[in-house]
């Protein structure tokens, strides 16, 4: 991981929705590709969408099954593309844009760090799992660092999960 100088600037502490072409940048469709091939659960007969996926229970319950969903991630080509381009193609410069216009950034070359290959998680679906809610300092992630959340499917509908902003370490 790339060392950090600073936390995150107070002014990007903030919740705020990122819009790019989902036609383009097709991470849905490489996801369905990837999870019919990852062994981890399975489509309904003719059927490709994620909203139908049935996972199998250990993916919520053991670490190995996690596991093999982060190598298949690892491995897939197609997928891994597909997100490097979301992130090179439109995260990257709308976050430089919007460091820039609040004063965070100034115009020399700055350097920005991603995780790759990304956390593909599978949810339960309708489901009375609860799962603790955790700050991402617990597992060692940095101070200056920003999480991108993109559900691939209708999460209020379908599990209800969600990503609560952490407003200042802690």
């Amino acid at each position: 991981a790339a060392p950090v100088a600073t936390e995150l600037p107070q002014s990007l502490r903030c919740q705020d929705m990122l819009h790019f072409d989902l036609q383009k940048y097709d991470l849905r469709g490489a996801a369905a590709e990837l999870l019919e091939r990852a062994g981890v659960g399975c489509f309904p007969e003719g059927s490709r969408s994620l909203e139908e996926f049935q996972a199998e229970k250990s993916i919520f319950r053991s670490f190995a099954a996690r596991q093999k969903l982060h190598e298949c991630v690892a491995q897939d080509i197609a997928f891994l593309r597909a997100y490097e381009s979301l992130v090179c193609e439109v995260v990257v410069p709308w976050l430089r844009s919007r460091a820039q216009a609040l004063g965070e950034l100034d115009q020399r070359p700055t350097r920005f760090s991603y995780q790759f290959p990304p956390t593909l998680r599978v949810q339960p679906g309708q489901s009375n799992e609860f799962k603790r809610p955790h700050r991402d300092a617990e597992y060692g992630h940095q101070v200056g660092e920003l999480n991108f959340w993109m559900p691939l499917t209708n999460y209020s509908q379908m599990t209800q999960a969600t990503l609560w902003v952490e407003s200042s370490p802690g």
